[in-house]
């Protein structure tokens, strides 16, 4: 598997799981954890809606 989709599938799952218990994800703390841009998390976040 490539590194970035790596990456990519690694944090949609951890912010999807905390999604799921219920838990508040902020953009700025997501961009510091994994080291991306904003937009980058947005994409994350409609890639989990689109999914759902």
């Amino acid at each position: 598997m490539e590194h970035g989709l790596d990456d990519k599938s690694k944090r949609i799952l951890s912010i999807y799981t905390r999604l799921r218990e219920g838990r508040t994800i902020y953009k700025s703390q997501e961009c510091a954890d994994f080291g991306v841009n904003p937009r980058t998390i947005q994409r994350d976040l409609a890639d989990i809606q689109g999914f759902l």
